[in-house]
């Protein structure tokens, strides 16, 4: 039996993969991404921890780990408390690598905290990108790359159709 090959879903799919892939990159990863290298530039004060915790959850089914981390600093006579390590942040089923951070900032540690002179409320540990923040906004390529491959194998199929009636 030749069933007959429509290339109207596959095109649609490949447009949405990459124009979703475009909006994600532009309106989520890149800011972020520009944040977090902005902040290598960031102004730094000395800070103190007043929560290293673990903190967990369950995420479709499976128990998840994260940092809570707080800090106090203060910029002009004015105090602040900062939340998180770095400008990506996230939650992973490995509690050992969470554990690892806590090591680096218990509660009472002196710290560098690195503040934005724009907004000083907004602050991290450890400025710049990390392998895993560098990973995560690169994701919106991998839809748009996807995108791509099922617009390419459309025009393949309809150049087969014109070319050889098939």
């Amino acid at each position: 039996m030749n069933k007959k090959y429509s290339i109207l879903p596959n095109l649609i799919l490949g447009l949405l993969f990459i124009v979703v892939g475009y909006a994600i990159y532009k309106y989520i990863t890149n800011p972020m991404e520009e944040e977090a290298k902005a902040s290598e530039l960031w102004p730094s004060v000395s800070g103190k921890i007043i929560v290293s915790e673990i903190e967990s959850h369950t995420s479709g089914g499976k128990k998840m780990y994260s940092a809570d981390v707080h800090y106090s600093y203060t910029i002009e006579g004015k105090q602040y408390i900062g939340a998180g390590i770095t400008n990506a942040d996230a939650s992973t089923s490995v509690s050992s690598s969470v554990k690892k951070d806590l090591e680096k900032y218990p509660k009472g540690e002196i710290v560098e905290v690195f503040y934005d002179p724009d907004f000083p409320e907004i602050s991290v540990l450890e400025p710049g990108i990390n392998f895993w923040s560098g990973l995560l906004f690169k994701i919106p390529f991998v839809f748009i790359f996807l995108g791509v491959v099922m617009l390419l194998a459309v025009l393949k199929k309809l150049f087969r159709r014109i070319l050889f009636g098939r």
